[in-house]
Order: C-alpha cells, then sequence, then structure tokens
C-alpha cells in the first residue's frame, strides 16, 4: 500500500481530478495507478478519477496530458516508458518543455514468467531450448519499445540466445495467448505478473536486478546467475502539465511511497 503525508495547499484540489494512466485497464501501470490515485483521494479530501488512454505505447494518453490545461486538474500516471519513447518515437510533445515533473512513486523489476504447462523449470532449461531452436521461442510484452522488450532483448544478448519477441497492446491480452500456450514466455514486471502468479497461470523463470524479489524469494535473479545484466523494469511516477501552480504540486509531492506495492 501507498502512505501520504498530510496534504498542504487547502484550496487544492477543489474539484475532482483527472489521472490519466496512458495504458489500457489491468496492466501494471494501471494496477499502481489506482492504488496511488485511492491513497491521493484519502489525504486530499477529493476524488481523483482514473482515465484510461492507452495506445501507441503509451503517447496517447501522455499527448493528452501534455495539452492539458495546466491547473491541477489532470495528472499524469505512468511509467518510465515515456522517456524511452523520446529515442523511438517523433512525439507530439516535448517531455521537458511541456511537463512539470512531481515524483518517483515505486520501481518494480522485470521477470521472465512461464505459462502453466510449459517444461521450462530454470534458466539453463530455457538456454538449452533456445539454442536447438533459434528464433522459435516468443517472449510476450505489452509492446514495441517498451520496458518488456527492452528486458527481453537485454536478456537474448546476455545468454547470446535467439528467442521471438511477440508484441501485444496491453499486460491481459499478452497473458491470454500465454495461458493458451500460443507464447511460452511472458516479460513483464513483478507487479504484472504478480496476480497470475498467485493464481498458479505463470511461474518466475528468473528476476532483473541485484536482490531476489521478496513476493518469488526462491526465484534467482540474473546477477547471482552470473550474468551481467542490467537493471530492467519499471519505474512509475506522477507528472502535470507544464505550468501548473507550484501550490498544486506541492500538495501532491507531500504524498510519500510507504511499503510495497505488488
Amino acid at each position: 500500500a501507498l502512505g501520504a503525508g498530510i496534504a498542504g495547499a487547502q484550496n487544492y484540489p477543489a474539484k475532482p481530478v483527472r489521472v490519466v494512466i496512458p495504458w489500457p485497464p489491468g496492466g501494471a501501470n494501471d494496477i499502481v495507478g489506482r492504488i496511488v490515485a485511492q491513497k491521493m483521494a484519502e489525504q486530499l479530501g477529493q476524488q481523483f478519477i482514473i482515465d484510461n488512454r492507452g495506445g501507441a505505447n503509451g503517447t496517447i494518453g501522455t499527448d493528452y496530458v501534455a495539452k492539458a490545461a495546466p491547473d491541477g486538474m489532470t495528472l499524469l500516471f505512468s511509467g518510465n516508458n515515456i522517456v524511452m519513447n523520446t529515442g523511438l518515437y517523433r512525439l507530439p510533445y516535448d517531455m521537458v518543455r511541456d511537463f512539470a515533473p512531481i515524483g518517483m512513486i515505486a520501481f518494480s523489476p522485470n521477470v521472465l514468467w512461464v505459462g502453466p504447462n510449459e517444461p521450462y523449470r530454470n534458466l539453463a532449461d530455457l538456454v538449452a531450448a533456445a539454442r536447438a531452436k533459434p528464433g522459435e521461442l516468443g517472449y510476450a510484452t505489452t509492446g514495441n519499445g517498451g520496458n518488456g522488450h527492452f528486458g527481453g532483448e537485454t536478456l537474448k544478448r546476455a545468454l547470446g540466445i535467439d528467442m521471438t519477441h511477440v508484441p501485444y497492446r496491453g499486460t491481459a491480452p499478452a497473458l491470454q495467448d500465454v495461458l493458451a500456450g500460443r507464447v511460452p514466455l511472458f516479460m513483464q514486471t513483478i507487479v504484472g505478473g504478480i496476480a497470475p502468479y498467485r493464481n498458479g497461470q505463470v511461474r518466475p523463470l528468473v528476476a532483473f536486478g541485484r536482490e531476489r524479489v521478496p513476493e518469488i524469494p526462491d526465484t534467482p535473479t540474473l546477477a547471482e546467475l552470473g550474468f551481467d545484466v542490467p537493471d530492467s523494469g519499471t519505474w512509475y511516477g506522477v507528472l502535470a502539465p507544464a505550468a501548473t501552480p507550484p501550490a498544486a504540486l506541492r500538495s501532491v509531492r507531500r504524498l510519500r511511497p510507504q511499503g510495497k506495492v505488488a
């Protein structure tokens, strides 16, 4: 859960605030964003209404906020894909010029998950299968250029194997094909994968980062297996349109994470 400090700037917010999540419902960004919006509402005494505007790897919803009135009534909750997009696409907005960053809320490391009926029980099994059939194993992600895609390609390079990236438009459709056996692997953060894991729908194979993930303590990290792979995952943060009043920004910045989001 996330907690918050005592809110300042008593005049803000005077009416419900729109929190735009530039991804479809049900994914990791949506899960964390709804927790954050709920805590904002509790501590600031006003409704914070989720508005999912998915598409184009987060670009559509992000552009909506960039062009919104800078009155503090429209906020953006997103992951670090919005920064990665600046190097991948020609964007209709400028991340530096058009936004006032409020703060980072949480970080969720990438995990390589396998479908329920797949034979791979450890990373060595996967490497052997990938080398036996180069390019035939597919890994699902929530889209081209996202954190899952970055994590998958980093993993391929580190292990010296070839796998095929299979992009989807969100966590839900990717997970459906993994559960159906159409794609054997799923590169997703711990936030996006923990619910299906607890339901027995996927298994964690290996985690990114330097330390084991508390929610899956028996899953080794790439670092402890001897692979020097950069940390990979998603940070989540809140931004507002540029020129948003400082009092509104200060009110939201007083929110502080307390505990875990998974």
